[in-house]
């Protein structure tokens, strides 16, 4: 056979196994949330495995475990339904406090003309 037999048919190929090892740390209730995606989730399962759970930051609205939220609490007076005067609060998350001239719930609600 000639090398530049267009005919012949090609050398059979062997299979490939593709084996990836991703090492993440081992995280620990209580443990500051890590930098990155992944390491991020293994965290937070870490977490949620030992009862831990998310709390809304008043301010922006995102989900943070106890860790993440400072101790600043937002209060205010809500109505319900039927018309009762209930107290309100929520925490903050340790981002939001640390910019004091970020919009409060109270100042979001007022912007966009909603009443509680």
């Amino acid at each position: 056979m000639s090398p530049h037999n267009t005919n012949a048919d090609p050398p059979a190929s062997k299979p490939v196994t593709l084996v990836c090892v991703l090492e993440q740390r081992r995280y620990r209730p209580g443990d500051p949330a890590p930098e990155g995606y992944l390491a991020w989730h293994e965290w937070a399962e870490a977490q949620h495995k030992a009862g831990l759970r998310q709390k809304q930051c008043g301010r922006c609205g995102l989900w943070r475990y106890p860790q993440q939220l400072s101790t600043e609490v937002l209060r205010w007076q809500g109505k319900t339904a039927r018309g009762k005067t209930v107290q309100q609060e929520a925490p903050v998350c340790s981002k939001c406090a640390a910019h004091p001239n970020g919009k409060t719930t109270d100042q979001a609600r007022d912007q966009h003309g909603i009443t509680p």
